[in-house]
């Protein structure tokens, strides 16, 4: 159906605008004007290796099927949990 495409699609780009606009902001919210750009230059430093790391692991598991391969679900929402605690404290 088109129309719950379209919904979706608005709700995906409501979600998305969200998700790329408040790590900047949160991270910049405490933060002197000149310090702005080195705050969100080391969070998306942070963030790459952070999914490079991830994204390795899934395939490893996945590929090799370690266990059973939907347990990087239940992995990722471990690790998804221990950095929203450690964003969090910065």
């Amino acid at each position: 159906n088109l129309y719950s495409f379209m919904i979706f699609m608005a709700i995906y780009g409501i979600f998305m605008a969200g998700k790329r606009v408040s790590t900047p902001v949160l991270l910049t919210h405490k933060e002197e004007t000149n310090q702005y750009a080195t705050k969100i230059g080391m969070s998306k430093t942070i963030d790459g290796i952070g999914m490079l790391i991830s994204n390795v692991l899934a395939g490893v598991f996945w590929v090799f099927q370690l266990g059973n391969a939907p347990i990087v679900f239940p992995i990722s929402a471990v690790l998804i949990l221990v950095s929203a605690f450690m964003i969090s404290k910065i």
